[in-house]
């Protein structure tokens, strides 16, 4: 994967940002018998096509009480009738309640009614650029070197801690948590991962990284920078093969986008 693959960002956790725009937002929600039934957000969105508003965001999940669906919707220079709206969506087969959203500013609307965000039915912790941020650049700016040394073992350990997951969800086969592994770093943010090199016989593994979070702070920099991403792989690698003493692994960054590479490759190495 040396050429990126193509993707698209995507709003996470209902916060939706349409600038200089009226939106007003319809969450739904259903009774658990709706999860096996047809047509529901057929009839859902066709409540608005009937009105001509256009959708500009549409997010269906499942959960210990049933399903929701939250819809935002576009009413610049547009008036509906709020209550009609709600109750027609009542009238669908197996909405129990219609919660109606309002922007918080302008062109700012937010879903409150869903929390926790969750991956693979875990709590998810999401971060915005502000706050990674000031945790992976901000802090080692003012402390110096030494936070290096420190996000790589936190890294390492979140490698570790990660794989044992992986390996769970994958039902005990490696290749599968690899898989798994990568999809978990594109959906949370870290960047593209695919694993290039994995000889566990020689107990060696290379791995690609587009857009990695870490390592864009540090554009133009001119040498590497990452050390959680770095750490995370070794610890990754490190747990498949029966490892957890970080002194036992070497993990370097060969090539680096903070060094004007196309994209960061790590190299770990388990020593003897």
């Amino acid at each position: 994967m040396e050429e990126q693959r193509e993707t698209y960002c995507y709003p996470v956790g209902g916060f939706f940002v349409l600038p200089e725009h009226k939106l007003k937002g319809f969450h739904i929600v259903f009774s658990a018998e709706a999860v096996k039934a047809v047509g529901l957000l057929e009839k859902a969105t066709k409540v608005f096509s009937s009105r001509k508003i256009p959708i500009v965001f549409l997010r269906t999940s499942i959960h210990e009480k049933g399903a929701s669906t939250i819809i935002f919707v576009d009413l610049t220079n547009r008036e509906i009738d709020i209550n009609d709206v709600v109750a027609e969506l009542k009238k669908i087969d197996y909405v129990k309640d219609v919660k109606v959203v309002d922007q918080l500013a302008s062109g700012v609307i937010v879903d409150q009614h869903s929390f926790p965000p969750m991956i693979a039915n875990e709590r998810a912790l999401i971060l915005r650029e502000p706050v990674y941020t000031a945790l992976f650049k901000d802090i080692k700016d003012k402390i110096g070197e030494e936070y290096s040394v420190l996000l790589y073992f936190m890294g390492f350990q979140v490698g570790q801690k990660m794989y044992q997951n992986h390996l769970k969800i994958a039902g005990g086969d490696i290749n599968k948590a690899l898989k798994i592994a990568s999809a978990t770093c594109t959906v949370a943010g870290y960047g593209l991962v695919e694993v290039a090199v994995l000889d566990l016989k020689k107990r060696i593994m290379e791995c690609i990284v587009h857009r990695n979070f870490e390592c864009e702070l540090y554009l133009n920099q001119g040498r590497p920078a990452s050390h959680f991403m770095r750490g995370m792989v070794a610890g990754w690698f490190a747990a498949i093969c029966g490892v957890s003493n970080i002194d036992k692994v070497e993990a370097k960054e060969i090539e680096c986008i903070a060094k004007g590479n196309k994209y960061c490759r790590f190299h770990v190495t388990i020593k003897d």
